[in-house]
């Protein structure tokens, strides 16, 4: 059992030590004080006597008077200001040497020459004592120390016999009353003191006996009645209670879902129109690269032999790339290799020149291009050429875009009128899910690295509503890498299990919180800023997954979060031949 400590006791050690430490800081302010200004002025004092001591050697050293030299620097060193002295001549040497035996703590050593009429006679070197110094310092903390004792003698004194006697009468009576009440006395009151704020405790606990025995009474009259009551009406509030909470959240669920299903129309036509003219333009712009051909392309450049050969190679090369909408997956370190090459070929504008095939895509082809490289026109060629590329895959994303925001809006409808829902048909995971990385290219090329496994399996399902299920895992995990490590990697993989199929998709982005797991499939619960989702993206999913007779499920920890998707697989006749299961680190769509 603790030991309990006395108040009053502790009242008087706290008052000791407050005294003690307040006379200590004013000391050692006093000493830091009293010690900086003896220091200033004993170096003060020392250039001056170095001064003196300078014209003073000055007729010795300039009659070449060694001995008469010594005989001052004795005097000097007896005098007990300077505890060292190194005195030479520019005629004889060094005359003296005494350096102090423990050099000052305070005041710095002084140095001079001594001169007469522009000529050097010769050097002192004086080290001054700082005895005072000490001397003070030590008076200060014998002092401290007296005043130290007195006051805890005093403190002693006062509050053993004077205070602590007189305030523990006073205590005497609150101590038995309150051992009274201890004992179950309640109708015993203490009597009041002469002490104002004592009689306001004592009135506070004679007021506590008389409500407790009020209670009391009370409560022996209400127990028999209350407890037959209590059984009854505990097991009804449960029950009433958890009916009115699951009433409480479906009605919210209720009136959300329906305010999103009122508004699902409007908004699907509000995003049809500009889809349809985006789908329509991006496909013009695919259509107008692709019939021109390469060559009618090439055939604009304004070059001349050399650098329209670097054009055309460059364009006749990339150009064919562009459908295939590349994922620039490490495109960092990939332009700081080339850059490197380039420095090490002594190509004019590395750096520029390493953008620019990366971003086309074609640093792989480099070899190729390198003759042309050395031209300093190289860069403006390049330049144009990543322009042409560039316009020509932005036009490949929009066409795909659009027509993926079509196929959304779509599944929109489907999802909240389950009325419209059509067959289920093979469909082909591989595509749905390539259709959603097209998508997010621009999300996934910035800081995220993309392996894929496929096993070329199809599914019995719709298509799109499926593509939803893929879009928001992907793009979940895609933003759980933006919100945490900045970079990472993601990897989905599709696999045959027990006669279903198994897609996973992983990431090593921050992880779910585990305080909220339990939560992440409820409609409207969502960890994202405001603006970036309404908490229904994964609640849609598990609905369209359990309509298609699928299961879904998570694992995660810091820095690694797994989503686990299973469905039924298409019958054997609908599944593709062998040849199309492959195993891909690249970050491209087929």
């Amino acid at each position: 059992m603790k030991r309990s400590r006395g108040l009053l006791s502790d009242a008087q050690r706290m008052t000791i030590l407050v005294s003690a430490a307040i006379i200590v800081a004013f000391e050692i302010v006093t000493i830091l004080f009293m010690t900086n200004a003896m220091t200033d002025d004993l170096i003060r004092s020392s250039r001056t006597v170095a001064d003196e001591i300078e014209v003073i050697l000055e007729d010795p050293l300039y009659n070449i008077d060694d001995d008469q030299a010594r005989r001052i620097a004795e005097v000097l060193l007896s005098s007990g200001r300077i505890s060292g002295i190194v005195l030479n001549s520019s005629a004889t040497g060094e005359i003296v040497s005494r350096p102090a035996s423990v050099p000052s703590r305070y005041i710095p050593p002084v140095h001079r020459l001594v001169e007469r009429e522009g000529l050097v006679l010769g050097e002192v070197y004086l080290e001054f004592s700082d005895a005072e110094i000490r001397g003070m310092r030590f008076r200060f903390v014998v002092l401290a120390l007296v005043i130290i004792g007195a006051v805890v003698l005093a403190n002693l004194v006062a509050t053993r016999f004077l205070i602590i006697k007189k305030i523990s009468r006073e205590f005497v009576p609150i101590r038995q009353g309150i051992d009274e009440i201890s004992r179950g006395n309640y109708g015993k009151p203490i009597e009041l003191g002469p002490y104002h704020d004592l009689n306001s405790l004592i009135v506070l606990i004679n007021n506590m006996a008389r409500h407790i025995l009020e209670k009391n009474a009370q409560l022996t009259e209400a127990k028999e009645s209350l407890e037959e009551r209590v059984v009854e009406r505990t097991g009804e509030l449960q029950r009433s209670l958890q009916e009115l909470e699951n009433a409480q959240s479906r009605l919210v669920e209720s009136e959300r879902l329906s305010a999103l299903g009122k508004l699902s129309a409007g908004i699907a036509h509000e995003l049809n129109t500009p889809l349809a003219a985006i789908s329509s333009s991006g496909g013009a712009l695919v259509r107008y690269f692709d019939s021109r051909q390469t060559n009618d392309v090439i055939l604009e450049n304004p070059w001349s032999s050399g650098m329209g050969d670097l054009y055309s190679r460059l364009l006749q090369t990339a150009l064919p790339r562009c459908g295939e909408l590349v994922f620039s997956q490490g495109a960092r370190a990939r332009k700081g290799n080339l850059r490197v090459f380039l420095e090490q070929e002594r190509v004019p504008h590395p750096g520029e020149t390493a953008d620019f095939l990366v971003e086309m895509e074609i640093d792989d082809e480099v070899e190729q291009f390198l003759p042309f490289l050395y031209d300093p026109r190289s860069g403006e060629v390049l330049r144009r050429a990543a322009a042409l590329v560039g316009a020509r895959r932005t036009a490949q994303v929009v066409a795909v875009a659009a027509e993926k925001g079509e196929k959304v809006v779509a599944a929109l409808r489907t999802y909240l009128h389950p009325e419209s829902e059509g067959k289920h048909l093979p469909v082909s995971l591989e595509a749905g899910i390539e259709s959603v990385l097209t998508i997010l290219y621009n999300r996934i090329k910035r800081g995220v690295r993309l392996h894929r496994n496929f096993a070329g399996l199809r599914v019995l399902g719709a298509a799109d509503q499926l593509g939803q299920v893929w879009m928001n895992l992907i793009l979940n995990a895609v933003q759980a890498i933006e919100s945490g490590p900045g970079e990472g990697e993601i990897v989905i993989t599709t696999e045959r299990e027990n006669g279903d199929v198994r897609v996973t998709i992983e990431d090593s982005g921050s992880g779910i919180p585990a305080e909220v797991k339990d939560r992440i499939f409820d409609p409207f619960f969502t960890t994202k800023e405001h603006g970036e989702g309404i908490g229904l993206g994964l609640e849609i999913c598990r609905t369209i997954i359990t309509k298609h007779q699928g299961t879904i499920w998570f694992s995660s920890e810091p820095g690694k979060t797994r989503f686990v998707v299973v469905l039924p697989a298409a019958p054997e006749q609908d599944i593709p031949p062998e040849g199309l299961t492959r195993q891909e680190d690249q970050n491209k769509p087929d």
